[in-house]
């Protein structure tokens, strides 16, 4: 997400960016010191790949005057991100809508269950149109952001420890950290979903606090 009021700042350096992205072309964008705070959650992993060659991207082209600074968990929480991107705090941020589905509810419903998204090119269409909606783009401004890019993930399969579910019916009673439209459809077949950030999920399994975690 990238705080509305910076999109005129934004829109000519990304764009830029892109356009001399060729290492043949060697070419950078000239401008003023700009230096944005990016809040993200948890460690350096896969998830968080995609910021951080932003964040070397601009750099590189701008010849260090486009600086992100990404704060993992030094920002604020997960959960109180986008408030802080709202308020001014903040240029950009990720977003996990299931965190706080009450801020955005239309926009979860890229967590949907058993959506039938078979590949990576349809899943990545879906996010740009799902983007563009005029809905979502108001729903989004309420919170001075718009949408900047989807972090796309495969479909979530079941890990775990203990004795593995061997049918629907094992998974009454289970404790299972499902999110979103995903927990919503485990609660259905009886289980107890719990809301563990992502980055809590191996050290809950370890310990034998979450049985099973979707992954």
């Amino acid at each position: 997400m990238i705080n509305r009021s910076r999109m005129r700042i934004a829109a000519p350096m990304l764009a830029a960016a892109a356009l001399f992205a060729a290492p043949a072309q060697g070419q950078t964008v000239d401008g003023p010191k700009v230096d944005w705070k990016l809040a993200t959650w948890g460690k350096p992993r896969a998830f968080t790949a995609g910021i951080e060659t932003l964040a070397k991207h601009v750099s590189e082209r701008t010849g260090g005057k486009f600086t992100i600074t990404i704060g993992y968990s030094t920002f604020g929480g997960e959960k109180e991100i986008l408030d802080i991107l709202n308020s001014g705090g903040l240029q950009m941020t990720t977003i996990c809508s299931s965190y706080h589905p009450d801020k955005h509810p239309a926009y979860t419903g890229l967590d949907l269950p058993f959506l039938p998204l078979p590949d990576f090119d349809t899943q990545w269409a879906v996010h740009d149109a799902y983007h563009a909606h005029p809905y979502i783009q108001k729903e989004l401004a309420r919170w001075n952001a718009v949408p900047y890019s989807s972090n796309l993930l495969p479909q979530y399969e079941f890990i775990g420890k203990g004795k593995a579910p061997k049918s629907l019916a094992d998974f009454k009673g289970m404790r299972v950290r499902a999110i979103g439209g995903i927990g919503d459809a485990m609660k259905n077949l009886g289980a107890v979903p719990t809301s563990v950030p992502a980055t809590e999920v191996y050290t809950s399994i370890e310990r034998g606090t979450e049985p099973s975690a979707a992954s």
